[in-house]
């Protein structure tokens, strides 16, 4: 019974990990003008 809690869990949390990761990768390539030439 625990199995399915725990696999419950993993999927939810892999689908906020990719959720997040999604917003990062949005978030860097709205401010990648704005960085761009600070990198340089």
């Amino acid at each position: 019974m625990s199995s399915s809690i725990d696999a419950a869990v993993s999927s939810r949390l892999a689908a906020c990990c990719s959720v997040f990761i999604d917003w990062v990768i949005a978030l860097m390539a709205e401010h990648a003008p704005l960085m761009a030439p600070a990198l340089r």
